[in-house]
């Protein structure tokens, strides 16, 4: 609860002044992208469209998406300390 009172107290533009937010953001937004588009770049690297859910290039690319997800909440949740 004393994340978002603090939430309440900063402006927008304070927050985003905060490089380890725009960092965060900034690697939230790249994750979530591998992470959706892992298909397709497995398919670019394979060279083949039958790309089974057990592929581990599949998997390492939606893995590391996922933790790229998670360092930048982090960042923000940093962030967002006064």
């Amino acid at each position: 609860m004393e994340f978002l009172s603090m939430l309440m107290f900063m402006d927008l533009d304070e927050w985003f002044a905060k490089p380890e937010a725009v960092v965060g953001v900034v690697l939230a937004a790249v994750g979530l992208a591998m992470a959706l588009i892992a298909r397709r770049i497995t398919v670019a690297v394979r060279g083949t469209k039958d790309i089974k859910n057990d592929d581990k290039v599949f998997l390492s690319i939606k893995v590391f998406g996922l933790i790229v997800i998670l360092v930048g909440l982090i960042l923000v949740a940093l962030a967002s300390r006064v």
